[in-house]
């Protein structure tokens, strides 16, 4: 999930639009600055280069934290509670806000609760700026079962249960589990 929402992802985007802007969270700003630096490093690979020359990496606008393209593009990495504020993305990728021992404590899921709602909300919105959260479920009050307690129209949940359990996940943009078995 990681690789596919959180690497692979803003390098599809920016072959043909590299002035979009990312922000990368998790529960560690490690694991973020890990996801762009993964991404930056296939930006920079021969074969993307060669095949899209014209979304390039800054010089001087290169560190772990945030990098910008030529064409205006960046991306930034933090950790949810961590810096956000004062960056306009297009869109806010968050991968994993909780770890397994931070969902079991009321007051660590409370905290990235407030993050999400009051800090990470509010980013982009002049920009539309889209959200994607990608998680594994550690609790009924984690991100996710915020997102889904309350509703919020804008979000579509997908959810692939690690196996098959007889029924079909189909989303409102057209995707359905091809599994069977």
């Amino acid at each position: 999930k990681s690789i596919l929402v959180s690497v692979a992802w803003p390098a599809w985007e920016w072959k043909e639009d590299p002035t979009l802007r990312y922000l990368g969270a998790s529960y560690g700003a490690d694991l973020a600055i890990r996801d762009a630096a993964k991404t930056r490093d296939i930006l920079l690979s021969p074969l993307y280069q060669e095949l899209w020359p014209k979304t390039q990496v800054k010089r001087g606008a290169d560190n772990k934290l945030k990098y910008e393209l030529t064409a205006g593009g960046w991306r930034i990495a933090t950790s949810v509670g961590g810096r956000a504020t004062g960056e306009h993305p297009d869109r806010k990728l968050v991968d994993d806000p909780h770890n397994a021992k931070q969902a079991e404590s009321d007051a660590e899921r409370a905290a990235a609760l407030v993050w999400f709602d009051r800090t990470l909300s509010t980013r982009g919105k002049s920009r539309g700026a889209k959200t994607v959260v990608v998680m594994q479920r550690l609790h009924e009050s984690d991100v996710t079962g915020h997102i889904l307690a309350e509703k919020f129209d804008d979000y579509e949940h997908l959810c692939l249960p690690m196996t098959y359990e007889g029924r079909k996940f189909v989303t409102r943009i057209g995707w359905e589990d091809p599994r069977t078995v």
